[in-house]
């Protein structure tokens, strides 16, 4: 019996330590009582919802910019003959106002970040005695909505970098499949075209096509005019949806395109493409008088370096000298202003668009665009549309790579000597409220710099802001002046 007793005992002391590390796991540890643990669980809940309701809030205004831009693009977009598809296969916008003097077409090129739309007020003024045009650049404005919205429709569009598709190569616009033995006795036997011929087929491949029922034009690259490439499709060829037929009659092949998007090499070749395409359906005429503003000068001096036969004139408001960026960043004056003072400005816009509080500080009348003679409706759009301001970032932060190509590119290719060009410094230039007064006196020196690199001397203006009406009407009397001199002087020679 005392060992039947003992066991049990022991039994019943282990039974015990048992329930009682039972008890303790579940005890807290900190000697607090289970209502004070209730508590914490309800303050824990409490901040989780609170939390819930602050990404709500947060992501509210987002959404609801984001169906705004929706609905206001849709308004805004022009019509679709004014879209002329690149062979990059992205979309530009292009319109043009007035008739055409001695065949010299007027084409404005916008700052960096600006859109066609602001300088809307000034083609009407010109377009009262000149043949005048406004474009948006790859990504900007009327451009890159349109573009977009083609992608949305169509998704499957083909791309320049696109890889072959398996078991086929392209060559001149149509798919072959890979070499067969068992038909390479009859290919041999038949008549090879002559040069005739080949020509013939890469002059119809370069025809415009799309929703006409001659191609996709998806296959064949095009490439300088002694030069043709070869691309490659990966994507299937799919039955069309219709959608092809909203895209306008120009369609050309694509090719590779060169440089980032927002540089100078990229900007030249597309507006380059731009007017030849334009040149087709007699849109404009080449030569071109080129009008540009502000650091987008850069893009109009390498495009009429590169392609002498597209312009005529060039007519520089307050440009920019490349060697401003050339220099090294941490001994340059002016590239420190530019990235952290222009560009971070830019990176919280785009910021602020992207989220939604642009839009919601207009409509609580705590935000204001400065005054301009375009759409004031249309300014609003943009400021709030992040795709837009996430291009205009592309330039602007690209903006040493866009001076390297041109700075490179005046080594070996000087602008033609019968291109003829004005430059114009205004009293108001855009560094006037820099708090670094050398930054205002570097840029001034860039102007001279290229005034002097161009051969020729910077005339000064009162203003080029473009504010009022008024404003329009000074900078529209400067461009007509130089026309009408530059027409005296070719009619005296």
């Amino acid at each position: 019996m005392g060992l039947k007793q003992k066991k049990n005992q022991e039994r019943g002391k282990g039974e015990k330590e048992k329930k009682k590390e039972m008890k303790d796991a579940y005890t807290p540890q900190d000697n607090t009582t289970v209502e004070e643990t209730i508590e914490k669980d309800s303050c824990v809940s409490v901040w989780c919802k609170r939390l819930v309701v602050f990404i709500a809030i947060l992501c509210l205004p987002a959404m609801m910019n984001s169906g705004a831009l929706v609905h206001e693009g849709a308004h805004f977009l022009p019509s679709v003959e004014m879209f002329y598809q690149l062979p990059q296969r992205s979309f530009l916008y292009l319109e043009c106002m007035g008739d055409a003097v001695d065949n010299n077409t007027i084409i404005i090129e916008g700052d960096l970040g600006t859109t066609a739309e602001d300088y809307r007020p000034l083609m009407k003024e010109l377009a009262e005695t000149h043949r005048v045009c406004i474009y948006d650049r790859e990504g900007l404005g009327h451009s890159g909505e349109f573009t977009r919205a083609q992608d949305a429709v169509n998704p499957h569009r083909s791309r320049p970098d696109d890889k072959p598709i398996d078991g086929t190569f392209q060559f001149l616009g149509e798919d072959v499949e890979e070499f067969d033995e068992e038909d390479s006795e009859d290919e041999q036997n038949a008549e090879s075209p002559g040069p005739q011929e080949n020509a013939q087929r890469v002059t119809d491949n370069k025809k415009p096509h799309g929703g006409n029922g001659d191609g996709d034009g998806d296959d064949v690259v095009v490439a300088d005019d002694n030069e043709t490439e070869r691309s490659h499709d990966d994507s299937q060829h799919v039955p069309s949806d219709g959608a092809d037929d909203a895209i306008p009659s120009s369609n050309p092949a694509p090719v590779k395109a060169t440089g980032k998007p927002g540089t100078a090499e990229r900007v030249a070749q597309n507006l380059h493409c731009l007017i030849e395409e334009a040149r087709k359906n007699s849109t404009l005429t080449t030569p071109i008088t080129l009008v540009s503003f502000g650091t987008s000068s850069m893009f109009s001096v390498f495009l009429a370096s590169l392609y002498a036969t597209d312009v005529n004139q060039l007519v520089l408001f307050n440009p920019m000298h490349e060697q401003l960026f050339n220099e090294n960043p941490r001994d340059s004056i002016f590239t420190q202003h530019w990235f952290s003072t222009i560009v971070s400005a830019l990176h919280f816009q785009g910021l602020s668009a992207l989220v939604g509080l642009t839009r919601f500080a207009f409509l609580l009348n705590v935000f204001h665009l400065p005054q301009t003679a375009g759409n004031d409706m249309y300014q609003k759009y943009i400021a709030c549309n992040y795709f837009h301001q996430l291009e205009a970032l592309h330039e602007f932060s690209l903006v040493n790579e866009t001076a390297q190509q041109v700075h490179i590119l005046s080594q070996f290719k000087q602008l033609p000597a019968e291109t003829k060009r004005v430059v114009f410094a205004s009293v108001d230039e855009p560094y006037k409220y820099a708090r670094d007064e050398r930054v205002r006196a570097l840029w001034r020196q860039g102007v001279d710099a290229v005034a002097s690199n161009l051969h020729t001397t910077v005339q000064t203006v009162p203003s080029i802001s473009m504010r009022t009406e008024q404003d329009v009407k000074k900078v529209a009397t400067i461009i007509l002046k130089v026309l009408s001199e530059q027409a005296n002087t070719d009619t005296e020679l």
